[in-house]
């Protein structure tokens, strides 16, 4: 062998073994989950981070299941533990404990013989074009006549314009997977006024198997007037899974109502469109509150009442002085004016920014004197 056709082999295979080393590292990069954020309460803390674990790596997984082309129904019927078996590595960031309650974000790296095998144990077959059908429910947030009075909403009834326009949005773009239930005796007396803000998979399960679907998509709409902007509130719920996102919607352009119902519709299909092909997504509804106090046991009274409102899925204590608690919560109620919100519930709240807010000591003497 000449010299130069030495040095050409040489480079040859060089350059196998690079390509070879790219594709497995193309395939390393499948099979990394990152930033899979999730937050839990139970019982202890330990508890807490067992589930919040539990709940990564599911979520995680069924990111997975969809980069592989494969419909993501097949996660709910693999256990915690067949999951788990499948994880190589996993990275904790930004781990909190306060409490009883747990938050961090995972970065997971699923071994890929363990995931085909399971896979292939399981006969599910790859398809590209498979579809996540879900239904859609359009609920338009009525304005209240007074501060006091029960939240109201508009859902079957025919003069619910959010509703028209979202069914009008989804018959011009053709979407079959996602399905607005009909208006029957069967479907209202599932979702209703009375239930539509505390709904859980138990109670939608019918639904799922009427319609056969994987979840539900609940979309609220609300209209402010006086600041002209639109915000919307979408609660994804499915099987092991419950989530909210919030989007806001500025009329810069000043469109008329029924424009500005069109606009707003379709770019909410479009979201959650490309809301199920990213199951790792992070919410965006981290409130932060300054609570005022003046005594350790002013403090835990004020904690009990904001964790009892049912307006926070989640509180992590940031800082602590004699005179103020800062702590983060995760908003999850209906109203977008959450100071409202917050005042049915006996909080009295004084906006410092748009997601942070003083909880004066009124609050705290109020519920003092009722013995709270």
């Amino acid at each position: 062998m000449s010299k130069l056709s030495g040095i050409f082999f040489l480079v040859f295979s060089l350059v196998i073994f690079f390509n070879a080393n790219q594709a497995q590292a193309q395939q390393e990069d499948i099979y990394m989950v990152s930033n899979v954020t999730v937050s839990a309460s139970a019982k202890s803390a330990g508890d807490s981070k067992v589930v919040a674990t539990n709940n990564a790596r599911r979520e995680a997984f069924t990111t997975l299941l969809s980069r592989l082309s494969v419909s993501t129904a097949v996660a709910n019927d693999i256990s915690a533990d067949d999951i788990s078996d499948m994880v190589r590595s996993e990275h904790i960031a930004e781990e909190k404990i306060a409490g009883n309650n747990y938050s961090a974000t995972f970065n997971i790296l699923f071994a890929r013989n363990a995931v085909e095998s399971l896979l292939k144990d399981k006969a599910v077959k790859k398809d590209v074009a498979a579809e996540d059908f879900y239904l859609v429910v359009p609920i338009k947030i009525l304005k209240q006549k007074a501060k006091n009075d029960n939240q109201k909403f508009a859902l079957w009834e025919e003069d619910n314009e959010w509703k028209i326009a979202v069914e009008k949005s989804l018959k011009a773009k053709g979407l079959k997977k996602l399905v607005i239930p009909e208006n029957d005796i069967s479907n209202v007396s599932i979702i209703n006024q009375e239930n539509v803000e505390k709904l859980e998979y138990s109670q939608l399960e019918p639904l799922f198997t009427r319609y056969k679907v994987m979840g539900v998509y609940l979309v609220f709409f609300y209209f402010d007037d006086i600041e002209n902007k639109v915000s919307i509130t979408v609660k994804n719920i499915r099987k092991l899974q419950k989530k909210q996102v919030k989007l806001s919607f500025v009329n810069i352009n000043r469109l008329a109502y029924d424009a500005l119902l069109g606009k707003v519709a379709d770019k909410t299909i479009e979201y959650l469109i490309s809301g199920q092909n990213d199951n790792g997504a992070k919410t965006a509804n981290t409130v932060k509150f300054e609570v005022q106090i003046n005594s350790f046991g002013n403090w835990t009274m004020m904690k009990n009442k904001i964790e009892g409102s049912n307006l926070i899925s989640q509180l992590n204590i940031e800082a602590i002085s004699k005179d103020y608690v800062k702590i983060s919560v995760n908003y999850i109620g209906t109203d977008p004016d959450i100071v409202s919100a917050f005042a049915k519930a006996g909080l009295s709240l004084n906006k410092k920014t748009d997601n942070s807010y003083i909880v004066s000591q009124s609050t705290a003497q109020n519920l003092k004197s009722l013995g709270q």
